[in-house]
């Protein structure tokens, strides 16, 4: 009896292969064979099946390089957006996973190497590229994160120089739209608060250039005079001039005279700080002595006591107008010294810079050697108040 049973195994299971066997052979006609797997069209639908025992596979699978999704449940080979694990992919009409760049329905998608749809800013090709909440590739203005960027009809984000429809933008390296008051290399420029370049009319809520010098700026700090603002302004105003050319900053500070007090020439040394032998010590230079020190290089003249308006007539002939303000605008503070000459002493908050503009509602720009950013707006009352306060100043010409 034993026997038999174990007869009878045999044959089911040798039924079972030939069954096996004749169900691929039935299929193979109406399939390709890869390797391993085999492609079969089943009432209309493409399943990918082991090549041996015709398993119909499901998920994702690999097949001579290219990848393709075949549903959890049924396996049937998908085509077009499929969503998996919370990352949309984009299939071919042939079933193939896509990377890269691709046109869906009239608009651009970008797919990473993983073949997943990618969103927000991306980096593709040396150019940023903004996609939205869905993948859709963006152009032209878009606000993002309080910013406002202009994407080409490419998509790709667009820095420096913009025109459209007549009028100029500059967005800068980061490709944010640039308002206001703006550096552009060696020119000064105001934006209006849409971006438009101020060409001849006065910007809305704001007042307009009447006069801009352009010169360089170099920062007192980082060239190794913390209290030397009065020779590295003087420097600065006679570099925008075109004058001390070929003179480095360091041989021009070698030549500024020293003094007993800073009626006579610089009082301390500009190297360093109030500490140790500037103690006790007003360091400066006044007009006076900085406006013939700089007579060698060009015509510099002595304002000690002009008035305001002399000042902003000298910025409307072209010339630099140094003034003795104080660091930070802050109210003058006074102490009085053996060789005071005013009988409120000398100002110890005392700070030297290049006024360089002048607005026509009365606020003046400057260009401070010792401010990060180096140029910027001083309003007529705070200007009045600190200038006016001992008048102290020179022009550069």
């Amino acid at each position: 009896m034993r026997k038999r049973y174990l007869h009878l195994a045999v044959i089911l299971v040798i039924t079972g292969i030939a069954v096996n066997l004749l169900y691929i052979a039935i299929y193979a006609a109406s399939g390709s064979s890869y390797g391993k797997y085999t492609w079969k069209n089943i009432n209309g639908s493409w399943y990918l099946c082991d090549s041996l025992f015709g398993f119909i596979q499901t998920g994702w699978h690999e097949v001579e390089g290219q990848w393709y999704y075949l549903d959890d449940g049924s396996g049937v080979m998908q085509t077009g957006w499929i969503n998996y694990r919370g990352n949309w992919y984009y299939l071919s009409s042939a079933g193939i996973m896509q990377k890269g760049w691709r046109l869906v329905n009239g608009k651009w998608f970008h797919m990473d190497g993983s073949g997943a749809m990618q969103t927000g800013w991306q980096f593709i090709d040396d150019n940023w590229y903004l996609l939205n909440e869905h993948g859709v590739m963006q152009s032209g203005w878009h606000y993002d994160d309080g910013c406002w960027y202009y994407l080409d009809n490419t998509g790709a984000m667009r820095t420096g120089w913009l025109t459209k429809d007549n009028t100029c933008y500059y967005l800068g390296s980061d490709g944010s739209m640039l308002t206001g008051l703006q550096w552009i290399g060696k020119d000064l420029c105001y934006f209006e608060s849409d971006g438009a370049l101020r060409s001849g009319k006065k910007p809305s809520g704001d007042s307009s250039i009447v006069v801009h010098i352009n010169i360089p700026n170099y920062n007192q700090d980082l060239f190794g005079y913390p209290l030397g603002c009065e020779g590295v302004s003087l420097y600065m105003a006679l570099k925008g001039l075109g004058y001390a050319d070929g003179m480095s900053i360091h041989e021009f500070m070698d030549t500024m005279p020293s003094g007993a007090n800073p009626y006579l020439g610089y009082m301390g040394n500009p190297r360093v700080g109030r500490d140790g032998e500037n103690t006790g010590k007003r360091t400066s230079i006044y007009p006076k002595p900085l406006a013939e020190w700089g007579s060698r290089f060009a015509t510099v003249e002595d304002l000690t006591g002009a008035s305001t308006e002399k000042l902003e007539e000298e910025l409307k002939a072209g010339h630099v107008v140094l003034i003795y303000a104080t660091g930070g605008w802050k109210t003058p503070k006074w102490q009085v010294f053996p060789w005071s000459k005013n009988p409120k002493g000398e100002v110890t908050n005392n700070h030297c810079l290049s006024v360089v503009g002048l607005c026509d509602d009365g606020s003046f720009i400057v260009n401070d050697c010792g401010h990060m950013p180096a140029e910027y707006r001083v309003d007529a009352r705070t200007f009045r108040a600190v200038y006016e306060a001992r008048k102290f100043a020179v022009a550069v010409r």
